[in-house]
């Protein structure tokens, strides 16, 4: 689940810290907590079937990051979402659009208005947040977010 499921570790924002305190900027942890993806995953992977989906993308996507030798080519993360729905519908809504969605909330309130703002995500769930963001930026009510997190 941890290839799949992207994120920062710790020894990786050590550097986005020090960079934001040099700026005069503060960091925001905005994704919701490890032990929620891994529940909400595992209420909606609890047949057999759905679980080997998963591991077959999880075997997939370590193929790919072996045989590209780390090389990031335009259009894997995209290519790499699109398995991730193929192999596993039910990963696929958790990881990426419930996770986007959670995420585009969390920013949504965290952000202060005139301020500008930059998110760090996995790439492939990147367009997904930005059409989030659009969306909810574009919603009638501030509370239509608020509403959908407590259906998730």
């Amino acid at each position: 689940l941890g290839n799949v499921h992207g994120g920062l570790l710790q020894h990786e924002l050590v550097p986005v810290l020090k960079a934001a305190r040099a700026a005069g900027a503060s960091v925001v942890p905005v994704d919701r907590p490890r032990t929620a993806t891994r529940s909400r995953t595992a209420q909606r992977l609890w047949h057999p079937k759905l679980i080997q989906g998963l591991l077959n993308f999880g075997a997939y996507s370590l193929r790919r990051q072996r045989d590209l030798s780390m090389q990031a080519v335009p259009g894997d993360a995209d290519e790499l979402r699109r398995e991730l729905e193929r192999q596993c519908p039910a990963a696929h809504d958790v990881l990426i659009d419930e996770r986007g969605f959670y995420l585009a909330h969390q920013v949504s309130c965290s952000a202060l208005p005139g301020v500008e703002a930059v998110v760090v995500c996995s790439a492939p769930l990147c367009d997904h947040l930005v059409s989030e963001l659009k969306r909810m930026r574009s919603a009638e009510s501030p509370h239509t977010g608020a509403n959908q997190l407590l259906r998730l």
